[in-house]
Order: C-alpha cells, then structure tokens, then sequence
C-alpha cells in the first residue's frame, strides 16, 4: 500500500522581498488530480544590465515526481532585450524511454519566472574647462570622452545641446547635454542608458546672446503636372544651417516670386518666405536671420500617359514576337492616344527565355504637349522550349557502302515535328546527326536510333531552344558496291629502284569509283612486293607475275583496314603483250669502268686480274651485283693496235690498253642469285690501261791507280779496265751484268792521248744502246798510270 507524502517547498522572489509560497502535494506514491500525475514547474528569474543581447531564462524547478524511465523535455518561451521586464514562460513535454510524449498522463502547471535587464550606467566627461562656442542654438567645439562604462558592441554615442536650458550669466549645465546613442542597425537605443555627465561647473556658452542664424533647404519642390498651382507647406522645408529655439517652429511656407504661375510642366525659379512660432503662436521670425533672396528651382513633371506592354507567351519558331501580336494586347483605349506605326522592339528576343522584360521603341504620343508624357511599362515575354521528334520517312533503309558509317539526310530520311505537328521550317539547317550502331557495311539489319543532332539558324546552334524526342528507332543495311578495276600495264626501265605507284597500275576511271577515303593498295606475297601497300616493284619479275597482280589487288578503308568485302570487283588487265616483256621493260645502262696502272719495271709478271678490285660499276639496279670474281680481261700493246697481240699479264717496260671479255661479265643478286641477270642491262665498257715505265740504273765508276808496264798500249787500257775495273750498279732481281747476261758494259777512256798518264774512265754508250728497259745514270771514274 501506497503511502501519503507531503512535500513543502518555496519559492523566494527577491523582487518582492521574502515572499514564500506553500505548496503540499500529495499522493500514493504520486500526487494524481483525474487520475493524472501532478507536475508544477518553477521558472528562475533572472536579471541583468543592458548589453544588446536577449536575456533568456535558464534554470526552473520542478515539483512532483515522474514515473520510472519518463523524462522532461523544456522548451524556454519569452526573451527580454531592451530595459524592461516582461515573463518567461516555458513548454514542458514529458517522454518516456523511447521518446513517446506521454504528456496527457500529467496534469502539469507552470509558474512563470521574471525577466528584467535593468539600464547600462554611463559616465560621459565634458572635456571643455572654460568655454562652449554657442553657433544656432548649438556649440561646435564640444569634447566628450566615457570615463565610467562602457557602450554595448556597435553602439554609437553623440551629444546634443540645448541652449534653450543655459542659466543666467550663460553658465552651461549638465541638462544641457542631450545623449543619443544608436545601434549598428541605426535604431535609437539611448533609453537603455543611464547616462551621467561630468562638467566643469564655471563652464560658459559663449556667443548666445547673437542673432540666431539659419538657412532654410527646401526637401522637395517638385511635383507631378496635374493642372493645378504649385503649393508649399511648411512640411517640405528643413533646415540646411543652424536651429530652431526649442519649441519654436516653422508654421507656413510661400513662394514670393512667380507664384501664380506655378502651374504646367517646366523648371521655374522661386524665393521663399516661411513664417516661425514659438510654442504660444507667436511669430518669432524676427528673432531669425536667414537669406529670403535665394532663389531655389521649382519642378513640375509632366504627367504620364502610361501603356502597360502586354505578357505574351509562345513555342519557339525561330522568329521573334510580331510587333502586331504585342499591340494586339495594348489597352485598346489607349491606342487611341498613340501613335505606333514606328513601333519596333528594344532587343531581338527569339531564343527560348521565360519572363524576359521587353520594351517597345518609336511609340508617341497623338496629341503631345508639355504637359504629358508617353511612358511605357515593359512587358513580359516567354518563348518555351519547342518540343521535337523526328518523323521518319521509312522504318527501314537500304545503302550502298559509300566509305562512310550508316547516315541520316535531313529532308530525304526524315524532318523533324514539333509540338504543333508541323514540319520544321526551312530556314532551319539540321546537322551533325550521330546515330546509335553506325556501322561502314552489314547486309544483316541494324536497329538504331538518333543520338544527337544540331539546329543551326543563321550560323548559330540552337539547340537550347529545342526539347528533342529520339526514342523512336528505325533499321538499316549498306549493300556492297559493284566497281570495274582496270589494270594498265606501265612502262619502264629495267631496275630503276623505283616503285610504282598504285595510280601507275590501276585507272583512273577505277580510282574514281572508289568511296571517299578508301584506297587500293598491292596485297600480294611475293620478294617483288610489298606485303601491303601502295607502292610495287618494278621488273621482269614484277612483269612474270602480272597475272597474279589481278588477285593482289585490295582496297583498304580510312583507318587502313581492308575492306574488299564492301566491294564487288571485276579485275581486269589491260594491253598486255606477253609474247614481248620487253615492251614493258627497257634495258637499263651499266657503265663498267677499268682503271689506268702506272709501275716502273721489275722483271715482274703483272696479272690482268689485279684489275678485278680496281673496276668501277656505275647503274646497277637497286639489289643488284657484278660478279667481279669471275671477271677476266684482255691486253695488247698500243705498239700493236694493228696486228692486236692479247696479253693476259704484262712484263717490259710499254703502254698496255685492257678491256674486260664480255663474256665473263656476270650480274645477279640474293633473290636470283644463279641467274645472270646482265640481259636487263645495256653494257657500255670503259677500257683501262696499264703503263710501265723504265727502271734508272746509276753506274759509278772509280778512280784507280796502275803501274806503266802493265799498260802499254790504248788497247792495253781497254783490256784492262773491262777486266779489272769495278763497277757499281743494280739491276732487277734476275738481271746481272756477267750473269745470265741480257746485255754487257762497256768501258773506255775519255781524252786518250799517247804518252799521258792520267784518262778519264766512262761506260761505251754503245754497249747500252739496245737496252729497253732501264735508264742508265754514269758517274764517270779516272786512272792513274805510274
């Protein structure tokens, strides 16, 4: 069993002093009012100085107890920014533990709390120790600082005065002083301040007892015409300069100058004159002085006649709004007064837009005067979006491969329909059409469909202005295309290390029947040709195979694959002779060229094969090569041009022409390495020539010494000197003077005279004579008889 509980408890105001508050609650184990759990919350109260910023409660008491696992959930209502109070109030949701509001099972009672922000203390020090400058009721030399608190974030202090407050003597007071303090926002926040000022107590307005100057502004003289007079009051004046005695006031305004004429539209020039009173009625103009000469300009616009342009809507069509759809929504009572047959847009407004502004140009007024003015108010235009598809004129296509994917032609495949059902107008070019499964060739049918595509107008795309519906699919096929290929067999020179061309073979009546980008190329197996490709060599072999040249014929497309599938080709050769290949290929020239030796003789054999690596070869065809190896060559004596004797090696001393035997000349390469190939070419042989010279001999003699009865006689001295005398000369390797002799020397003395003792000794030219390889050089010797 539930026992009874009381529970006391208090809430103290400090506002109201000690007051206290019972509350007895009471309940087995809760306090239950119809079956509900009582609840009774007490909001704090809370206070603070001003400081800009809201003052919120923050803490409550709660009385009464909640069932196991329920919670309370606050929400705080009322907030106190300004000096003030006001109550603070709060929203109490009960949950459970999974946030159920279980609220209605409560009977919950809320005790309001205070909330109260109190003013912000200021002390503002008048800085000036002796004199303020009194100018219209003010004084322009005031300086203040706050030396005691503080200004909340952004606030702005100035200080105003009122000289109607000075004492006697002109002893300035701190009620003179008006504080104004404004937030960042602008609004007038002073009466959240308790401002204090500090001042000098001798402080002295000096200058109040002048005259007090103004300057009157009027706010506004200006005014729509509407027939009547220009009339002021004495609400459209403030003061420029200077100000009014507290309580005193300006009461009225006129003009004193063109008053009655005040009326139509234009600038006039006018003085004012305004009358001021105290706070009795009084007139204290008197005590003012202010300039009543000036002259201040007076406005009277004329009035308008306003034309409201109307708000159209339409489909894009490539065309702006008509001029006569937009005067069609004119205000028809107002065309009457206007003059439009000028009328023409301010902008070119065709593209899809919506709520665009627009203005019409060239409209005037009927009956124009001073008085009024025509004004037009912009219309509104929206051009939406056209809505298009494309209405194709088969659901099936048939091509003949051309060398390009599957296409679409605007106007022969299919137009596009707007919303209206209507075609596309013309003036609208349709291009760069892109297609889903484009494909160069298929004989199987290909579904496909529009993947994008352009809308020029006048040179610009204008596919923003288009909505576009490809959902519709079609078919197609590209067929192969049936072509003529005429082979022409060229003509040439045997081994020009050229290739021909594909142009040189194939016509050119064959050429153009060929799709854009497609091209033929030589496709064929062979040492003669390319695997693939546009060129083919030229020669005999070339010309042996001619006839498997109709099988090496492809076509390839743009990106280099082949595509002789997309064709249908009749291969034909034209003019062929093959009975004569010599028709189609001419002999190529070959110059062979034999060198010039030069040797001095040396009893030396020198073979006419040496000649093999000194040969020169000018036109060999491109892989070609003369056989020097085998080369052989003739020689004869130029002495025996007539009765030619062949040589193949040369020895004595001559001049020797060589050419090489025709027969043995042998031209092949790796391809036809046992062929001799020398056929092909037209032969023109360059003789050579080998020329040996004669070998000098130098013969020294020496001086030698003999007794008189050894020599008695010139032929004693002849016997003598062939027998005994020595000599110095070198022949050839295989020639020696007294040894396998070829020729002899002979001596004999020079300036022989009977009875002398000493002669000269030098070589009997004689003995020389027959010699014709050496040339003999003879130092000449002495003897010496005793």
């Amino acid at each position: 069993m539930k026992k009874l509980i009381t529970i006391l408890f208090s809430i103290i105001c400090a506002a109201a002093g000690a007051l206290i508050t019972y509350f007895s609650l009471a309940s087995a184990g809760f306090i239950k009012n119809n079956d509900k759990i009582q609840l009774k919350f007490a909001i704090n109260d809370e206070k603070k100085e001003y400081d800009g910023q809201p003052l919120v409660a923050s803490e409550y008491q709660m009385f009464g107890t909640l069932q196991e696992g329920h919670h309370e959930v606050i929400t705080y209502l009322g907030e106190q920014t300004q000096i003030g109070s006001s109550k603070s109030d709060i929203n109490v949701k009960i949950l459970d533990e999974k946030d159920i509001d279980v609220s209605n099972e409560y009977a919950i009672t809320v005790i309001s709390g205070n909330l109260e922000v109190n003013k912000r203390n200021l002390e503002i020090s008048i800085l000036n120790d002796d004199t303020l400058e009194y100018l219209s009721e003010t004084v322009n030399n005031l300086s203040y600082k706050i030396t005691d608190g503080s200004l909340v974030n952004y606030d702005v202090l100035t200080i105003g005065f009122d000289s109607s407050l000075v004492g006697s003597d002109n002893i300035v007071s701190k009620s003179c002083f008006i504080p104004k303090i404004y937030n960042s926002l602008g609004d007038d926040v002073t009466f959240n301040y308790n401002c204090n000022f500090i001042i000098n107590n001798n402080l002295i307005l000096d200058g109040k007892d002048s005259l007090n100057e103004i300057e009157i502004e009027p706010l506004v003289l200006k005014k729509i015409y509407d027939g009547n007079p220009f009339i002021l009051t004495e609400k459209q004046v403030s003061l420029a300069k200077g100000t009014l005695i507290k309580n005193d006031h300006i009461s009225s305004v006129e003009f004193c100058k063109n008053e009655n004429s005040i009326i139509d539209s234009g600038k006039y020039e006018a003085t004012l004159k305004i009358t001021i009173l105290d706070s009795f009625g009084k007139d204290v103009t008197s005590s003012y002085s202010f300039d009543d000469t000036k002259l201040f300009e007076v406005v009277i616009d004329p009035q308008n006649v306003e034309v409201d342009l109307p708000i159209l809507t339409k489909t894009y069509d490539g065309n702006p709004f008509s001029i006569q759809a937009i005067l069609n929504g004119i205000d028809k009572t107002l065309l009457s007064s206007i003059d439009t047959s000028n009328a023409k847009m301010d902008t070119d407004i065709s593209n899809a837009c919506n709520n665009v502004s627009y203005t019409l140009e060239g409209i005037v007024l009927k009956n124009p005067d001073i008085n009024h003015v025509l004004k037009i108010n912009n219309g509104i235009l929206t051009i939406k979006r056209n809505k298009v598809h494309p209405q194709f004129l088969s659901s099936m296509f048939i091509h003949i491969y051309d060398g390009n994917k599957f296409y679409l032609t605007y106007g022969t495949d299919f137009v596009l329909v707007g919303e209206n059902k209507l075609e596309l107008d013309s003036k609208f070019l349709i291009s760069n059409i892109e297609l889903e499964n484009e494909q160069y060739f298929t004989t199987s049918a290909v579904q496909t469909k529009i993947k994008k595509l352009d809308v020029y107008l006048n040179g610009e795309i204008v596919n923003s202005n288009f909505i576009f519906d490809f959902s519709t699919s079609i078919q197609y096929k590209i067929n192969s295309k049936n072509i003529d290929v005429d082979l022409i067999m060229p003509k040439g020179t045997y081994g020009d290390n050229k290739y021909l061309q594909i142009t040189d073979i194939v016509s050119s009546k064959s050429l153009s029947l060929l799709a854009e980008g497609d091209s033929f190329v030589f496709y064929y197996q062979d040492e003669d040709f390319y695997s693939i490709g546009t060129y083919l060599k030229f020669n005999n072999s070339f010309l042996q195979n001619c006839e498997d040249l109709k099988n090496s014929i492809k076509i390839i497309g743009k990106n280099g694959e082949i595509v002789d599938d997309y064709y249908s080709m009749n291969v034909n050769l034209l003019d062929l002779n093959y009975d004569n290949i010599s028709e189609y290929v001419a002999q190529k020239e070959l110059n062979i060229i034999l060198p010039n030796v030069e040797k001095v003789y040396d009893n030396s054999c020198y073979s006419l094969e040496l000649f093999r690596s000194k040969v020169q070869v000018n036109g060999l065809a491109f892989q070609d090569s003369l056989q020097k190896n085998v080369m052989n060559f003739k020689a004869y004596s130029v002495l025996d041009s007539i009765n030619q004797i062949d040589y193949t090696s040369v020895i004595g001393v001559g001049n020797y022409v060589v050419n090489v035997l025709e027969d043995s000349v042998y031209i092949s390469n790796e391809a036809q390495i046992n062929t001799n190939l020398s056929s092909w070419y037209k032969i023109i042989y360059h003789e050579g020539t080998i020329a040996v010279s004669r070998k000098t001999i130098e013969i020294t003699l020496l001086d030698v010494t003999v007794k008189q009865e050894d020599i008695d006689s010139y032929s004693g001295i002849i016997g003598y000197i062939n027998a005994y005398y020595i000599l110095y000369y070198c022949f050839v390797d295989g020639e020696q003077y007294g040894n396998n002799e070829m020729f002899e020397i002979s001596l004999i003395p020079t300036n022989y005279s009977e009875g002398l003792s000493f002669y000269g000794i030098t070589v009997d030219t004689a003995s020389i004579e027959g010699n014709t390889n050496y040339n003999f050089v003879i130092k000449p010797g002495s003897i010496l008889i005793v």
